[in-house]
Formats: structure tokens, C-alpha cells, sequence
């Protein structure tokens, strides 16, 4: 499968359809994550990948790059930190928006994150309101809607609209 991978650069970032894949090895968090995904109604598109493996592999040979990732950090195979080395390497992957999506991260580890390629973190919500917060924002930030220098996202501290 041969596909041009140049991507049309998009005025005042208006997206037709948003294109979200998130990793993560748990099907439970996957399945509140499309819930939540389908409630908030946006134009999307959901990609799952049940391990680093399969996200690598899913991202090597698509034709279209989603526009954010959803990264969970510990996943059998290969982890969050794994994954986003190897997305490094890929010239089609270059303007994806890297959110860790995970329980728990290392604090003292943000700056190999970032360096890494990461450009937020949001604490895995275990509430269905909050997880639709979680995407609205990262949404928000994608299209430039918010703008957002922190790394770490605070649900808590955000405003609700």
C-alpha cells in the first residue's frame, strides 16, 4: 500500500473529521474512552491500539495520521516511553499531538517525555465527565480553540464551558 503522506497545511486548523487513536491496554478505559468520545458528538474518528506493538505498527503503515494520540504509559510489549522513541523515527508522524493518557507518571521523568516528544499529560479520570472533559480540552487544544503551555493538564483547575 503506497500512500503520499503529505498533509494539506490547513488554515486556522479546521478540522473536517478529528482523527484519535489511543493506546491503551485496557478495554474498559478504551470502551468509557469511545462512550465519552460519542457523547461529546464531535467529528471523529476513533483508532484503538491494545499495546505499543500494535499502535507502532497501526502508525508505520496508515495512510492517514490521526491528529492526537492517546498514550498510556504502561502497556505490555512496549511501554508509552517506547512508543513515542519510535514515533520520533517516523517522518509521517511528525505533527502528531502526543497526550500521555495514563494512571500515574513518573514527575521527575516530564522532561525525557518532552524530549520524547510528549506535549501533555492527563491523569486517566475514572469519571465519565471528566473523561469527556479530558478530550474536549485536548480537542480544544488541537484545533486552537485553548491554548494550553502547561504539560501537565489539571482537569480540576480547567473551567467548564
Amino acid at each position: 500500500e503506497d500512500c503520499n503522506h503529505q498533509n494539506p497545511i490547513q488554515p486556522m486548523k479546521q478540522f473536517d473529521k478529528y482523527i484519535i487513536l489511543i493506546a491503551d491496554d485496557d478495554e474498559d478505559d478504551i470502551q468509557f474512552f469511545e462512550e465519552a468520545l460519542e457523547e461529546l458528538n464531535e467529528n471523529s474518528v476513533l483508532i484503538t491500539a491494545k499495546n505499543g506493538v500494535e499502535l507502532i505498527s497501526y502508525l508505520e503503515g496508515s495512510c492517514e495520521v490521526p491528529h492526537v494520540l492517546f498514550l498510556d504509559m504502561n502497556m505490555p510489549l512496549k511501554n508509552g516511553s517506547e512508543c513515542m522513541k519510535d514515533i520520533m523515527q517516523l517522518d509521517n508522524c511528525k505533527d502528531l499531538l502526543i497526550v500521555i493518557y495514563s494512571t500515574a507518571i513518573n514527575h521527575q521523568e516530564i522532561p525525557t517525555y518532552i524530549s520524547q516528544g510528549s506535549r501533555h499529560y492527563i491523569q486517566k479520570p475514572n469519571d465519565f465527565a471528566q473523561i469527556k472533559k479530558a478530550i474536549k480540552t485536548v480537542l480544544s487544544i488541537l484545533s486552537e480553540k485553548l491554548i494550553y503551555d502547561k504539560f501537565v493538564i489539571d482537569l480540576d483547575t480547567l473551567i467548564d464551558e
